[in-house]
């Protein structure tokens, strides 16, 4: 509903680290902390660049794993 709402959101995924070039999901838990920077890095380009709206679509279950985001 976002995206058809404010069709120039862009939505930054840490699982889309884990996306092939064919569409597959190839997760690998070892390389998780490497994929939130990635998205980070990815989320902080777009904002210097006063992109907007921003989606930001993680777990965020604990404060903690939003904070570097809120922070940018």
């Amino acid at each position: 509903k976002l995206k058809r709402d404010f069709p120039s959101a862009l939505v930054f995924s840490t699982d889309d680290y884990f996306l092939a070039e064919d569409g597959s999901y190839i997760y690998d838990p070892d390389l998780l902390q490497d994929a939130h920077k990635w998205n980070q890095k990815r989320a902080r380009k777009a904002m210097s660049r006063g992109r907007t709206p921003i989606i930001i679509d993680n777990t965020n279950i604990l404060a903690w794993h939003m904070k570097p985001y809120a922070v940018m």
